[in-house]
C-alpha cells in the first residue's frame, strides 16, 4: 500500500499509527477485553517523530485488514514493542505521548477540491504578498519556533501594529483538505475563547499560496514540561515545586471551565500544551482537535457527537476517548485530562503506562485507581483517582470542582505537613518505647538480683516494676518518650486546628494514645490508662483494657501489702493502747509496792513467797487480758506485736526468777531488787528496737534495783517508785507530741478531705 505522503509529496514521509482504522478494525469497545497489556499489533505500527510544536501528530497513512492483528498473539512470534518496525528498529518512548490525530482521507485527496473549502479560504486576508502582487504584506516572517508532523509555527513581525506574533502554518506536503479544515476549526476555537489563561488569536488569513495562516500572541516562555522536569527552575521563584504546580493546573482548570461554558472541549490537555510565559502567565495551547458540545449553525467546528475517531494523547486519554464514539464526550471528559496531568505532576510518570499501543489503550479503558506511594499526600491522591476514574459520573463535576478541591489542598497542606511531622514524631516515640520497655526490663530484672544477693524477699513482678521505675536509667528513657508524645500530641492538635476534618489526624490520634496506653500500662499506671482508653473501641483498645483489669488487680494487691507494711511501722497505731497498758501496769507494779511497805513498817506485816508469786501471776493476767481486749489494735501492727511479746517475755522472766530467787533461799527483798532489774533490761531492749527514746525508763528501773540492793529495807518503796516514774516515762514516750499531732492531721483528713485514691508513684514529669 503507497502513503499519501510518497503520492503527494517528493519527500518521504514517517510511517504513523492510524487509530481511526484501529478502531474500525479492531472495536475496542467490544474486544479490549481480549487484550492483555503487552500484547502487539503486528506488524511493527510506529509513532511519527515527536512534532515539538502543537502537539500535532497527524497519521499519514491507512491500514488495510491485513495490517492490524489484535486477535490471539502468535506464540511463535515474538512480540514487537510499540515503535518497532519490521526491521526490530524501537523508536523512542517520547512517541507514547504525541497527540494522535485522525490521517486524512486518502481516497478524498485523489478526488476533486473541496469547493466549501476554497470558497471559505477565499474570505481569508492574504496576509502574505504573493510575488507578483502589490498589496504591502501585513507579516513578515523570521525563524522557526518549530515544526511539527502537519504544521510550522514561525516567528514573524505585524507591520502596521510593529509587534511580534508567532504565525502557524501547514507543512507543504501536508496541505490536504483535511489539514486545512483542521487549522481553520482550531482558529475558530481560539478566537471564540478570548480568557487570561488560554492563548489569543489576532488574525486568521492566507499566506501567498492561498493556505491558512494563524497569527497567534507571541510568548516569551517555554512549555510546562520543561519547567516540571527542571529542578529549581527559575520560574519557580523560590516557591515549592508542588505548590507552583498546583497553582498552574488551578489557572488552567479555569481556562478549561470557561471553554466549557462556551459548549467547547479541548481534548488533549498535557503538559505539552501549556505554555508559561517569562512573568508567570499560563496559556492553554493547541485546540486542533478541539470539539463542540452543541451546534451553532455555522459548521466552523466539528461537533463533538461526529467525533467518531480516537484521537488525543494515548498515556493520557480518557476511557470513553478510547471507545471513540461522540455520544460519550462531556466536559468531564476534559476532567479526567486534567487529572492525568495532576498524576504526572505526582509521580513524573504517564497515567497510563506500557511499551505497545494495545498495552496502552488498555490500560486507559480500564482507567484503574492508582495505588500512590505513601510520599504522596492522601488528599491529592484521592483527588487525582477521583478526577481520573473510569465512571465519567464518578469524576468531579466540572473543572472547576477539581479546581477547588486542589484550592482546598492547598488550604489544608499546612495542616497536612503538621500530619507528616507528627507521624515523623510517632516514629521516634515507637523507637523510644523499644528502648524504654528494655530499660524496664533489664531493670526489674536487677531489682530482682539485688533482693537475691542481699538476703532479701525476691519481689514479685508488680513490685520489682513499680521500684525499677525510680531507677535513673528508667528514669531518663520515660521522660524522653514523654517529650515525643507531647510533641507528636502538639502537631496533631496543630492540624486539627488548621484543617478540622483533616481525616488524619484522629487515625493519628488513635495510634498515639494507644501507644501511650500500651507503655503506661507497662508501667502499671492505670489510672493514666483509664483516661488514654476512655472513648476508644478495637480489639487493640479491648486488649488493652483486659490488661488494665489485671494491672489493677495486681497493683491492688501491691498497695494492700505495702499499706500492711506502713501499718506495721506506723507507731501512731495502738498509741492509745499501749499507754493504757503503761498506766495499767504502772499503777499496778507502784501502788501494790507502796501497800505493801506500808504494812511491813508500820503495822508489822511479813511478805510471803506466794504473795510475790501471786502478784506475777496477777501481772500475767493483765498482758493476757489486755492482749485480748485490744487484739484487732495490737495485732495490727509490728510494734504492737512486739510490745505484746515484749510484755509475755517480761511476765515470764519475772515468774521464773521470782520461783529460781526461791529456789535459791534469796531474801524478799533481793527478788524486789532482781524484778526491776528485769523490768528495766526489757525496756532497754524495747529502747534498743523501735523506741530508743525509753533508754531512761530502763535507767529508773536499773537506779531502783541498785537502791534494793544496797538499802533492803526500802526496796518495796523503791520499786514503787521506779515503777512509778519509769511507767510514766514509757506512756510519754509512746504517746509524744508529735505522734499526737500527726494523728490529730489524720483524723481531720479523714473527714474534711474527699476518699480517693493517693497514687503512689508520681508520673514521669
Amino acid at each position: 500500500m503507497t502513503s499519501s505522503a510518497e503520492r503527494h509529496s517528493p519527500a518521504p514521509t514517517p510511517e504513523r499509527v492510524t487509530f481511526d482504522a484501529l478502531w474500525q478494525h479492531a472495536d475496542m469497545a467490544r474486544r479490549t477485553a481480549g487484550l492483555t497489556p503487552g500484547r502487539t499489533l503486528r506488524p511493527g505500527l510506529r509513532l511519527g517523530p515527536s512534532s515539538g510544536v502543537g502537539g500535532d501528530s497527524l497519521c499519514d497513512r491507512g491500514l488495510d485488514d491485513a495490517d492490524l492483528d489484535v486477535g490471539e498473539p502468535d506464540d511463535d512470534a515474538a512480540p514487537t514493542p510499540l515503535g518497532a518496525d519490521a526491521d526490530g528498529e524501537l523508536l523512542s518512548d517520547v512517541n507514547m505521548v504525541e497527540t494522535l490525530t485522525p490521517p486524512p482521507d486518502e481516497q478524498g485527496l485523489l478526488e476533486a477540491p473541496d469547493t466549501a473549502l476554497a470558497a471559505r479560504l477565499q474570505t481569508l486576508p492574504r496576509l502574505l504578498r504573493a510575488e507578483t502582487g502589490d498589496a504591502p504584506p501585513e507579516l513578515a516572517l523570521g525563524v522557526t519556533l518549530g515544526e511539527g508532523g502537519m504544521g510550522v509555527v514561525r516567528q514573524a513581525r505585524q507591520l502596521a501594529l510593529g509587534r511580534e506574533v508567532a504565525v502557524k502554518s501547514l507543512r507543504p506536503e501536508a496541505r490536504h483538505p483535511a489539514a486545512m479544515r483542521r487549522l481553520l476549526a482550531e482558529a475558530m476555537v481560539a478566537g471564540q475563547l478570548e480568557h487570561p489563561e488560554i492563548l489569543p488569536i489576532h488574525a486568521l488569513g492566507r499566506d501567498e499560496d492561498g493556505a491558512p495562516l494563524l497569527v497567534l500572541k507571541r510568548v516569551d516562555g517555554v512549555s510546562w514540561t520543561e519547567v516540571a522536569r527542571t529542578a529549581n527552575h527559575p520560574l519557580l521563584e523560590g516557591q515549592e515545586p508542588i505548590v507552583w504546580h498546583l497553582q498552574v493546573l488551578m489557572r488552567v482548570c479555569r481556562a478549561v471551565h470557561f471553554a466549557h461554558g462556551k459548549s467547547i472541549l479541548h481534548r488533549d490537555l498535557k503538559t505539552d500544551n501549556v505554555m508559561i510565559g517569562r512573568h508567570g502567565e499560563v496559556y492553554v495551547l493547541d485546540w486542533g482537535i478541539a470539539v463542540a458540545l452543541s451546534d451553532d449553525g455555522s459548521g466552523a467546528i466539528p461537533l463533538a457527537r461526529d467525533a467518531d475517531e480516537l484521537v488525543g494523547t494515548p498515556t493520557a486519554i480518557a476511557p470513553e476517548m478510547v471507545q471513540a464514539k461522540g455520544a460519550l464526550l462531556s466536559p468531564r471528559t476534559d476532567v479526567f485530562l486534567l487529572g492525568a496531568i495532576l498524576h504526572e505532576l505526582l509521580t513524573g510518570a504517564p497515567r497510563h503506562a506500557g511499551r505497545e499501543v494495545a498495552s496502552v489503550l488498555f490500560a486507559a479503558f480500564l482507567s484503574a485507581p492508582h495505588v500512590y506511594p505513601a510520599s504522596v499526600p492522601a488528599e491529592l491522591a484521592q483527588i487525582a483517582n477521583r478526577a481520573c476514574a473510569r465512571d465519567p459520573t464518578a469524576r468531579f463535576e466540572d473543572a472547576d470542582a477539581l479546581r477547588l478541591a486542589l484550592h482546598g489542598y492547598l488550604e489544608h497542606r499546612a495542616s497536612t505537613l503538621l500530619v507528616q511531622s507528627a507521624e515523623a514524631r510517632l516514629a521516634d516515640f515507637a523507637a523510644a518505647l523499644l528502648r524504654a520497655r528494655a530499660a524496664l526490663a533489664s531493670a526489674v530484672a536487677a531489682e530482682g538480683e539485688t533482693a537475691h544477693a542481699s538476703r532479701r524477699r525476691v519481689p514479685d513482678a508488680t513490685e520489682a516494676t513499680l521500684a525499677a521505675l525510680h531507677r535513673p536509667e528508667v528514669a531518663a528513657v520515660r521522660l524522653e518518650a514523654e517529650r515525643l508524645a507531647s510533641a507528636a500530641r502538639a502537631s496533631l492538635q496543630e492540624a486539627g486546628r488548621a484543617w478540622a476534618d483533616n481525616p488524619a489526624v484522629p487515625r493519628l490520634e488513635r495510634r498515639l494514645r494507644l501507644a501511650e496506653a500500651g507503655w503506661q500500662l507497662d508501667c502499671l499506671d492505670v489510672v493514666a490508662v483509664e483516661v488514654g482508653l476512655r472513648g476508644l473501641e478495637g480489639a487493640e483498645a479491648t486488649g488493652l483494657l483486659d490488661g488494665l483489669q489485671r494491672a489493677k488487680r495486681a497493683r491492688q494487691i501491691w498497695q494492700q501489702r505495702q499499706q500492711r507494711e506502713r501499718d506495721d511501722a506506723d507507731a501512731t497505731i495502738g498509741a492509745r493502747t499501749r499507754t493504757f497498758f503503761a498506766a495499767v501496769i504502772g499503777a499496778w507494779f507502784s501502788v501494790t509496792p507502796a501497800v505493801g511497805a506500808v504494812a511491813r513498817d508500820f503495822f508489822g506485816w511479813r511478805p510471803t513467797f506466794g504473795m510475790h508469786l501471786a502478784a506475777g501471776f496477777v501481772f500475767w493476767v493483765l498482758v493476757v487480758v489486755g492482749a485480748v481486749w485490744a487484739r484487732q489494735t495490737m495485732l495490727r501492727t509490728r510494734l504492737n506485736r512486739s510490745v505484746l511479746r515484749t510484755g509475755a517475755v517480761c511476765a515470764l522472766a519475772v515468774t521464773f526468777e521470782r520461783v529460781l530467787a526461791a529456789m535459791l533461799g534469796l531474801s524478799f527483798d533481793a527478788m524486789i531488787a532482781l524484778d526491776q532489774f528485769t523490768f528495766g533490761l526489757t525496756i532497754a531492749l524495747m529502747a534498743a528496737g523501735a523506741w530508743p527514746r525509753l533508754w531512761l525508763a530502763s535507767l529508773v528501773y536499773f537506779t531502783g534495783a541498785w537502791v534494793s540492793s544496797v538499802m533492803p529495807e526500802v526496796s518495796l518503796w523503791a520499786l514503787s517508785a521506779a515503777t512509778l516514774l519509769a511507767m510514766t516515762l514509757v506512756a510519754f514516750q509512746w504517746r509524744p507530741a508529735d505522734y499526737a499531732g500527726n494523728r490529730l492531721i489524720q483524723l481531720a483528713a479523714r473527714e474534711v478531705l474527699p476518699r480517693r485514691e493517693v497514687r503512689d508513684l508520681p508520673r514521669a514529669p
